[in-house]
């Protein structure tokens, strides 16, 4: 062996790197064995194999040499390289206390538990993907009539649920499920066309890709000629509802669609809304609670949009309706707190609501 070899060698002995002999020749290997597990102490005249591990002691010159269970060394890499180790895994402290049989029988254990799991992972992903394109093509032909009420609202249900999670949302919108649940907006039973904008908000809300494409596809624009034909909500309570809910879930958050949507009809319908308000009408509340958080989002964020101009009436109706409501707030703060958010982003009067804390 030549100085400079030895020298290296010893130098990296030193720093507790493994060196890796492969056909005589002398490898450094990343992975540090701190083990005492399967080494040998090699003889003065005996060479090292090929593909084993090497072990010098510097004070001594003793040379140790451990041959590579290869399967068992890919299993460790791969195991103890997670993100998060498997909990299973036996510690290395554990290794000198098993033995090299009873280690590697226990990794080739939580190997195979692995794949066990992944594979189910993977198929439950599969199933998940063709469940979702069932419930499409469910809804679509829900929307043409081929299929009985109760069946399409079970189905809405279901895929309300699912598109809960982004990556089912993500996959329901890229299936086709927006459209399709535009379609049943026009469906003849109201339960069905509540349902469907209920699905399609749930699918939308807080994710910008999401939004934009309903924006640009034309599911905004649909819900409002929806909304348009219930106004002023007064008969059509749960429906105008769960419009606003899907009308919201695209707007909320997304700034750019937000500025459209409050430079064209929806403040004057907001408005509106806030007039028909009538505390004895408990069944107007959620239609109101959503049209006032609305109008807290879209003033709040288009604040600096000279085109979404607040509409004159919009600040006497909340004035009017919060002093109709009063009495209300005792017992309902969530509503209080709403009509105070909702006068200070449309910059209206909110001395009638000073004992009103909304922090």
């Amino acid at each position: 062996m030549s100085v400079l070899l030895k020298a290296s060698l010893i130098f990296l002995m030193a720093i507790g790197s493994i060196v890796y002999a492969e056909e005589g020749a002398l490898l450094i290997e990343s992975v540090v064995d701190d083990s005492s597990v399967g080494w040998r102490t090699l003889s003065a005249d005996e060479g090292v194999p090929i593909g084993s591990h090497v072990r010098l002691n510097i004070a001594t010159g003793e040379r140790f040499v451990k041959e590579v269970d290869d399967q068992l060394e890919t299993l460790e890499r791969v195991l103890r390289s997670l993100p998060e180790p498997d909990p299973r895994l036996p510690s290395m402290f554990d290794v000198g206390k098993l033995g090299p049989e009873e280690y590697k029988r226990q990794m080739m254990e939580v190997w195979k538990a692995r794949q066990v799991e992944i594979k189910m992972a993977m198929d439950s992903m599969d199933n998940h993907i063709t469940q979702m394109q069932n419930y499409v093509y469910k809804l679509v032909n829900g929307s043409l009539g081929q299929v009985d009420d109760e069946s399409l609202m079970g189905t809405l249900q279901i895929v309300d649920s699912m598109v809960q999670d982004i990556d089912h949302a993500l996959n329901f919108a890229n299936m086709g499920g927006l459209i399709a649940c535009v379609q049943l907006l026009g469906h003849s039973n109201p339960l069905v066309r509540s349902l469907a904008a209920e699905t399609i908000g749930s699918a939308v809300k807080n994710h910008a890709e999401l939004q934009s494409k309903a924006f640009k596809i034309g599911v905004f624009q649909s819900l409002m000629v929806s909304f348009d034909s219930l106004m002023p909500c007064t008969q059509t309570e749960t429906e105008c509802a769960k419009l606003l809910y899907a009308i919201g879930g695209i707007l909320r958050g997304h700034g750019e669609s937000m500025t459209q949507a409050m430079s064209e009809k929806l403040p004057n319908y907001l408005a509106r809304i806030v007039g028909q308000s009538d505390p004895s009408k408990k069944s107007f509340r959620p239609v109101l609670v959503k049209a006032l958080a609305l109008i807290d989002d879209a003033y709040s964020m288009v604040d600096q949009e000279p085109t979404c101009e607040v509409p004159q009436e919009l600040c006497p109706l909340l004035q009017k309706s919060a002093s109709e409501y009063m009495v209300d707030f005792e017992i309902d703060l969530d509503l209080a707190i709403k009509f105070k958010r909702s006068l200070i982003a449309a910059k209206c009067d909110t001395s009638a609501l000073e004992h009103v804390d909304i922090e």
